[in-house]
């Protein structure tokens, strides 16, 4: 077992390891809310020189799609600037806004509320 539970940590399985940073988004156009999660080991990028965000080392850009559930297709652009030690600097999004894990609860509740009313 001892080398099952290394092989899971190794491979981000052991839950608090802080090897992803999970964004909750909800997006402008569809009113769908979004999730997604930076892997802090294979995701992120060096920041070029001149990036214009102080302390940042590493940068990540995800584009984040809608289901197409209400026959509604988006996306939102998420960036988001980390400093040495992973930890997140600044976000920034575009057609959408950040939401925290409880809001997205909430909104992801309020969202399958009106799909199964469109049905």
């Amino acid at each position: 077992m001892g080398f099952l539970s290394k092989l899971r940590g190794w491979l981000g399985g052991g839950g608090g390891s802080g090897r992803f940073l999970e964004i909750y988004a909800l997006n402008f156009r569809c009113q769908e809310p979004l999730s997604t999660r930076i892997d802090m080991y294979n995701d992120l990028s060096p920041v070029d020189e001149g990036s214009g965000v102080k302390g940042a080392e590493y940068y990540v850009r995800k584009v984040i799609s809608t289901s197409g559930d209400q026959r509604c297709f988006d996306s939102c652009e998420i960036q988001v600037w980390l400093n040495s030690r992973r930890q997140e600097v600044n976000r920034e999004i575009a057609g959408g806004k950040f939401l925290s894990a409880e809001e997205y609860a909430e909104a992801q509740a309020d969202f399958q509320r009106r799909i199964r009313n469109i049905d």
